[in-house]
Protein backbone atom coordinates (compact mmCIF):
# COMPACT_ATOMS: atom_id res chain seq x y z
CA UNK A 1 0.00 0.00 0.00
CA UNK A 2 1.18 3.56 -0.78
CA UNK A 3 0.39 7.02 0.36
CA UNK A 4 0.09 9.84 -1.09
CA UNK A 5 1.36 13.80 -0.19
CA UNK A 6 0.93 16.92 -1.56
CA UNK A 7 3.37 19.05 0.36
CA UNK A 8 3.62 23.02 0.30
CA UNK A 9 7.02 23.41 -0.04
CA UNK A 10 9.46 26.11 -1.47
CA UNK A 11 11.73 26.28 -4.13
CA UNK A 12 15.60 27.52 -4.42
CA UNK A 13 13.97 31.00 -5.07
CA UNK A 14 11.59 30.76 -1.95
CA UNK A 15 8.78 30.81 -3.87
CA UNK A 16 5.55 28.35 -3.13
CA UNK A 17 6.30 25.15 -5.23
CA UNK A 18 3.90 22.58 -4.69
CA UNK A 19 5.52 18.74 -4.64
CA UNK A 20 2.90 15.86 -5.16
CA UNK A 21 4.76 12.77 -3.18
CA UNK A 22 3.99 9.42 -3.27
CA UNK A 23 5.88 6.80 0.01
CA UNK A 24 5.93 3.67 1.24
CA UNK A 25 4.63 4.76 4.83
CA UNK A 26 2.74 7.31 6.58
CA UNK A 27 5.66 9.23 8.02
CA UNK A 28 5.15 12.16 9.61
CA UNK A 29 8.08 13.86 8.75
CA UNK A 30 7.21 13.41 5.20
CA UNK A 31 4.70 16.40 5.67
CA UNK A 32 7.12 18.64 7.87
CA UNK A 33 9.81 18.94 4.27
CA UNK A 34 9.48 22.10 3.44
CA UNK A 35 12.15 21.85 0.29
CA UNK A 36 11.53 20.86 -2.57
CA UNK A 37 14.14 20.01 -4.52
CA UNK A 38 15.10 17.39 -1.13
CA UNK A 39 11.41 16.19 -1.96
CA UNK A 40 12.19 15.60 -5.41
CA UNK A 41 15.89 13.86 -5.05
CA UNK A 42 14.50 11.67 -2.55
CA UNK A 43 11.02 10.22 -2.81
CA UNK A 44 9.32 9.24 -6.27
CA UNK A 45 7.79 12.84 -6.82
CA UNK A 46 6.36 15.46 -9.09
CA UNK A 47 6.14 19.13 -8.73
CA UNK A 48 2.27 19.85 -8.76
CA UNK A 49 2.43 21.59 -11.61
CA UNK A 50 3.70 18.33 -14.12
CA UNK A 51 -0.53 17.67 -13.30
CA UNK A 52 -2.43 21.10 -12.85
CA UNK A 53 -1.66 25.18 -13.18
CA UNK A 54 -1.20 26.93 -9.72
CA UNK A 55 -3.98 29.59 -10.57
CA UNK A 56 -6.25 26.76 -9.91
CA UNK A 57 -5.50 25.74 -6.87
CA UNK A 58 -8.30 27.04 -4.36
CA UNK A 59 -9.35 25.90 -0.67
CA UNK A 60 -11.10 22.76 -1.49
CA UNK A 61 -7.93 21.84 -2.91
CA UNK A 62 -5.73 22.99 -0.07
CA UNK A 63 -7.60 21.14 2.59
CA UNK A 64 -6.18 18.38 1.10
CA UNK A 65 -2.40 19.67 1.42
CA UNK A 66 0.11 18.47 3.71
CA UNK A 67 -1.65 15.00 4.82
CA UNK A 68 -1.35 11.56 4.06
CA UNK A 69 -4.22 10.46 0.77
CA UNK A 70 -5.11 6.84 0.20
CA UNK A 71 -5.02 6.07 -3.57
CA UNK A 72 -8.04 6.46 -4.59
CA UNK A 73 -8.49 9.61 -2.36
CA UNK A 74 -5.47 11.04 -4.33
CA UNK A 75 -7.29 9.47 -7.76
CA UNK A 76 -9.93 11.45 -6.95
CA UNK A 77 -8.91 14.53 -6.29
CA UNK A 78 -6.20 15.08 -9.02
CA UNK A 79 -8.97 13.70 -11.56
CA UNK A 80 -11.55 16.29 -10.54
CA UNK A 81 -9.10 18.93 -10.21
CA UNK A 82 -7.10 18.24 -13.56
CA UNK A 83 -10.87 17.86 -15.18
CA UNK A 84 -12.16 21.35 -14.21
CA UNK A 85 -8.35 22.72 -14.71
CA UNK A 86 -8.41 22.41 -18.73
CA UNK A 87 -12.09 21.64 -19.70
CA UNK A 88 -11.78 24.16 -22.20
CA UNK A 89 -8.73 21.74 -23.91
CA UNK A 90 -9.88 18.16 -23.72
CA UNK A 91 -6.18 17.16 -25.43
CA UNK A 92 -4.40 18.94 -22.80
CA UNK A 93 -6.56 17.22 -19.76
CA UNK A 94 -6.06 14.00 -21.51
CA UNK A 95 -2.33 14.26 -21.67
CA UNK A 96 -2.61 15.39 -17.65
CA UNK A 97 -4.54 12.54 -17.08
CA UNK A 98 -2.26 10.45 -18.59
CA UNK A 99 0.83 11.67 -16.65
CA UNK A 100 -1.33 11.09 -13.39
CA UNK A 101 -1.84 7.28 -14.40
CA UNK A 102 1.70 6.78 -15.00
CA UNK A 103 2.39 8.73 -11.80
CA UNK A 104 0.33 6.58 -10.04
CA UNK A 105 1.74 3.79 -11.48
CA UNK A 106 5.50 4.10 -10.57
CA UNK A 107 7.22 2.27 -7.29
CA UNK A 108 7.40 4.55 -3.99
CA UNK A 109 10.58 5.09 -3.62
CA UNK A 110 12.84 6.32 -0.66
CA UNK A 111 16.19 7.23 -2.07
CA UNK A 112 19.72 6.79 -0.52
CA UNK A 113 22.65 8.86 -1.78
CA UNK A 114 25.19 6.78 -3.26
CA UNK A 115 28.09 8.15 -5.55
CA UNK A 116 29.47 8.65 -8.41
CA UNK A 117 25.60 8.60 -9.60
CA UNK A 118 25.43 9.18 -13.16
CA UNK A 119 23.05 10.80 -15.78
CA UNK A 120 22.67 11.40 -19.28
CA UNK A 121 21.28 14.76 -20.07
CA UNK A 122 21.56 15.99 -23.74
CA UNK A 123 20.88 20.05 -24.46
CA UNK A 124 17.63 20.72 -24.31
CA UNK A 125 16.46 17.76 -22.81
CA UNK A 126 13.21 18.00 -20.19
CA UNK A 127 15.19 16.64 -17.74
CA UNK A 128 13.15 18.79 -15.31
CA UNK A 129 14.22 17.24 -12.28
CA UNK A 130 18.11 17.06 -12.67
CA UNK A 131 18.07 20.69 -13.94
CA UNK A 132 16.13 21.76 -11.12
CA UNK A 133 19.28 20.63 -9.10
CA UNK A 134 22.15 21.70 -11.05
CA UNK A 135 19.98 25.55 -10.72
CA UNK A 136 20.57 24.79 -6.95
CA UNK A 137 24.56 24.71 -6.91
CA UNK A 138 26.15 27.04 -4.49
CA UNK A 139 28.62 28.18 -7.48
CA UNK A 140 29.63 27.34 -10.70
CA UNK A 141 32.53 27.05 -12.74
CA UNK A 142 33.29 27.30 -16.67
CA UNK A 143 35.84 25.78 -18.08
CA UNK A 144 36.83 25.39 -21.92
CA UNK A 145 34.00 27.30 -23.30
CA UNK A 146 31.29 25.98 -21.48
CA UNK A 147 31.68 22.28 -22.13
CA UNK A 148 32.98 21.59 -18.57
CA UNK A 149 30.98 22.49 -15.75
CA UNK A 150 31.31 22.07 -12.25
CA UNK A 151 28.23 22.62 -9.82
CA UNK A 152 29.30 22.66 -6.10
CA UNK A 153 27.40 22.02 -2.93
CA UNK A 154 27.94 21.79 0.64
CA UNK A 155 28.73 17.62 0.41
CA UNK A 156 29.12 17.22 -3.04
CA UNK A 157 29.57 18.67 -6.49
CA UNK A 158 28.41 17.57 -9.68
CA UNK A 159 30.37 17.66 -13.39
CA UNK A 160 28.41 18.38 -16.33
CA UNK A 161 30.57 17.24 -19.91
CA UNK A 162 28.47 19.12 -22.48
CA UNK A 163 30.31 16.86 -25.83
CA UNK A 164 28.88 13.38 -23.99
CA UNK A 165 25.98 14.54 -22.19
CA UNK A 166 26.97 13.37 -19.18
CA UNK A 167 26.65 14.64 -15.60
CA UNK A 168 28.20 13.07 -12.55
CA UNK A 169 27.77 13.37 -9.02
CA UNK A 170 30.34 13.13 -6.39
CA UNK A 171 31.26 13.46 -2.54
CA UNK A 172 33.52 15.54 -1.42
CA UNK A 173 34.67 12.64 0.99
CA UNK A 174 36.26 10.03 -0.94
CA UNK A 175 35.34 7.65 1.64
CA UNK A 176 31.56 7.75 0.26
CA UNK A 177 32.65 6.65 -3.11
CA UNK A 178 30.89 2.88 -3.58
CA UNK A 179 33.76 0.52 -5.06
CA UNK A 180 30.86 -1.35 -7.16
CA UNK A 181 29.24 1.59 -8.55
CA UNK A 182 32.96 3.43 -9.73
CA UNK A 183 33.42 -0.21 -11.19
CA UNK A 184 30.34 -0.20 -12.99
CA UNK A 185 31.41 3.03 -14.58
CA UNK A 186 30.88 3.69 -18.53
CA UNK A 187 33.93 4.52 -20.80
CA UNK A 188 32.11 8.13 -21.57
CA UNK A 189 31.18 8.40 -17.72
CA UNK A 190 35.21 7.86 -17.22
CA UNK A 191 35.65 10.16 -20.31
CA UNK A 192 33.55 13.00 -18.95
CA UNK A 193 35.10 13.04 -15.57
CA UNK A 194 38.87 13.03 -16.81
CA UNK A 195 37.98 15.97 -19.51
CA UNK A 196 36.82 17.58 -16.14
CA UNK A 197 40.07 16.98 -14.20
CA UNK A 198 41.73 18.63 -17.56
CA UNK A 199 39.76 21.62 -17.62
CA UNK A 200 39.82 22.25 -14.11
CA UNK A 201 43.75 22.03 -14.02
CA UNK A 202 44.54 24.34 -16.70
CA UNK A 203 42.15 27.03 -15.07
CA UNK A 204 42.27 26.66 -10.90
CA UNK A 205 39.62 28.91 -9.06
CA UNK A 206 39.94 30.41 -6.15
CA UNK A 207 37.53 28.08 -4.03
CA UNK A 208 38.88 25.27 -1.39
CA UNK A 209 36.09 23.11 -2.78
CA UNK A 210 37.65 23.16 -6.15
CA UNK A 211 40.64 21.88 -5.37
CA UNK A 212 38.82 19.41 -3.40
CA UNK A 213 36.57 17.92 -5.71
CA UNK A 214 39.69 17.64 -8.13
CA UNK A 215 41.02 15.37 -5.72
CA UNK A 216 38.15 13.18 -5.47
CA UNK A 217 37.94 13.54 -9.14
CA UNK A 218 41.18 11.81 -9.99
CA UNK A 219 41.01 9.28 -7.14
CA UNK A 220 37.78 8.30 -8.53
CA UNK A 221 40.13 7.41 -12.08
CA UNK A 222 42.65 5.75 -9.87
CA UNK A 223 40.00 3.21 -8.52
CA UNK A 224 38.04 2.81 -12.23
CA UNK A 225 41.44 1.93 -13.36
CA UNK A 226 42.26 -0.58 -10.48
CA UNK A 227 38.93 -2.10 -10.87
CA UNK A 228 38.50 -2.57 -14.43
Amino acid sequence: MAYYAIIHAVNVRDEVAYVVVKAEKADSRLLRARRAGRLLRRYTSRPLSVFMLYKCVDRGFLDHVNRFLSEEEFKNLMERYISSCYKKDKTLAEEKMQSLRKFIEMPAEKREKWYPAVYFMPDGAENWKLCYILERAQATYKYDGGKVRLYLYSRSFAVRYAPLNRVIFLPYDPEQLLLKVVASLDDDAVKAVAEAVKAVEEKKAEDSRVETALGVMKYTLMLREMLK
